[in-house]
């Protein structure tokens, strides 16, 4: 006999140290014991608003470890592995991020080597050009992948000029990057002000505050980087077919906003979202995949940036029950925004989310990553445990009343990636729509 599901245990919430040095860097100090390591989290706010800029800030992002006037790439390589650690550079819509690890002992060691790459990169004709062109083809291959293409097109027609619209940069682009332009957005963007450091692991946090404070005074440009606007609501635009003549597959991608992490409405929303199509035993999988067949991964995925909240509904089915796959998705969206849903179904998502919240910031590596994607929406982490108290209240009804906010199909913007030839008959009934090679 199956024992019944326990009661929901609260999250403890770990003392923080935060702190906001003389440079502008934030630093937000754990101590979580387990494992004899800590883990780094530095997230540096770096906008791109031209395609030029994407171009550059990717590469920089490729080539920030390629070399100091100390160090060359292989150098920094033997010194992360002499002192157990590792570092990871990466990028999103919003900035620069670097991740990094190392036992205990050690962490002193790895903020100074951080330090060092944050204040005397060079960047190496000879990194810049073996990147430029990996980049270059990795884009040329990524564009030639149609859930890439979904993606892009999606997008564009909802944020348009506004800075979440760029996309991948071009390999054109790429190729005009220098090792001097680089160097240029290093020293022009690569900025403590208003960047969040965020240390997780096994520590004294006051100690670890003074090594911190000490390292990172070296690190002086201190002029923040202008915000990133909002984007406007997107205007009801028609579907949007992009032709990929003999394609066996179609590629379908709705997209519209979604309330902020921190907003009131967000934690009905999130059940919403789940119950949607936000977990395995969704209604849209159940549909799409276990009844239909029509697509082995159908999913409803919420995204978060600095300066909106986005929903995308996905599902790659084949070409001749486009048609069909549209009717279940938007009736499953008609569904969700015109009854509420039975008591069992909330209760399971809701347990499910708190679950996976849980289980989220178990780790010194996950709570690392979780408090800093807070810190940078301005959130902290009594977040972890007001959001599982605004979610065990939600009720029915509140997931109806902010499904009907977000969830309408016309607040939703549709792209279709396939063989138009085969598409278009099917889609002709749901009315106004473009075409595009």
């Amino acid at each position: 006999m199956i024992p019944e599901v326990g009661r929901l245990k609260r999250i403890r919430l770990p003392r923080v140290f935060d702190e906001v040095l003389p440079n502008g860097l934030r630093t937000v100090i754990v101590r979580r014991p387990g494992a004899p390591l800590v883990e780094m989290r530095l997230r540096i706010p770096m906008p791109a608003t031209t395609a030029g800029e994407e171009a550059r800030r990717d590469l920089l992002t490729r080539t920030l470890k390629s070399g100091t006037s100390r160090r060359s790439e292989v150098d920094i390589a033997a010194r992360l592995q002499e002192i157990g650690g590792s570092l990871g550079v990466g990028t999103d819509e919003d900035g620069l991020y670097l991740e990094g690890s190392a036992l205990s002992r050690r962490m002193g060691d790895l903020l100074d080597l951080v330090v060092e790459i944050l204040t005397d990169a060079t960047f190496p004709d000879s990194s810049v050009w073996t990147e430029r062109a990996r980049l270059a083809q990795e884009v040329v291959l990524a564009r030639a992948q149609p859930e890439v293409v979904a993606g892009e097109e999606l997008r564009k027609r909802f944020f348009g000029r506004h800075p979440y619209g760029l996309g991948l940069p071009s390999p054109s682009g790429l190729r005009r990057v220098t090792s001097g332009r680089l160097q240029t957005l290093y020293d022009d963007l690569v900025r403590p002000g208003g960047a969040v450091m965020v240390l997780v692991g096994d520590l004294r946090p006051a100690a670890e505050a003074e090594r911190v404070a000490d390292a990172m005074r070296r690190w002086r440009r201190k002029r923040r980087p202008l915000p990133v606007p909002k984007p406007s609501a997107p205007r009801p635009r028609p579907m949007l077919v992009v032709h990929r003549p003999g394609s066996r597959q179609t590629n379908i991608r709705l997209g519209g906003l979604a309330p902020g992490s921190g907003a009131k409405v967000f934690p009905a929303f999130e059940l919403a979202n789940l119950i949607f199509g936000g977990y395995f035993s969704s209604r849209l999988v159940v549909n799409l995949r276990e009844d239909k067949g029509f697509t082995y991964n159908p999913a409803s995925r919420i995204h978060h940036a600095v300066a909106a909240s986005t929903i995308t509904i996905s599902a790659d089915v084949r070409s001749e029950v486009t048609g069909a796959a549209l009717v279940e998705t938007m009736y499953e969206l008609g569904r969700i925004v015109s009854t509420p849903p039975e008591a069992t179904e909330l209760e399971e998502a809701r347990r499910y989310r708190i679950g996976t919240l849980a289980i989220g910031t178990h780790t010194q590596a996950g709570f690392a990553d979780t408090l800093g994607a807070l810190l940078s929406r301005g959130l902290d982490v009594t977040y972890l445990r007001s959001h599982q108290d605004r979610l065990e209240e939600v009720s029915v009804d509140d997931v109806l009343t902010a499904a009907r906010e977000f969830l309408a199909p016309s607040c939703l913007i549709a792209v279709l990636v396939g063989d138009a030839d085969v598409i278009v008959p099917q889609i002709a009934p749901f009315g106004r729509f473009q075409v595009r090679a």
